[in-house]
């Protein structure tokens, strides 16, 4: 169970850093759009988004989906 968590926030960590490189190096080339919607942070709550980290995931949990089963 620990590992389970600690993996979830090395991935969540992970997640952010990657995202915020994008928007820096967009930013830096030129483009706006990260730093205009407020997100060259490491906060993550920042990047999550309503549907694709929450509902989307709730979603595919409760419904069984095989997409979230690991393949035999």
């Amino acid at each position: 169970m620990l590992i389970t968590f600690l993996l979830i926030f090395v991935l969540i960590i992970s997640a952010v850093f990657h995202e915020y490189a994008h928007g820096w190096m967009a930013y830096r080339l030129g483009d706006s759009t990260a730093k205009d919607a407020g997100r060259l942070t490491l906060n993550p709550l920042v990047h999550l988004d309503l549907f694709g980290s929450v509902i989307l995931p709730l979603i595919l949990v409760f419904s069984k989906s095989p997409f979230l089963s690991p393949s035999a």
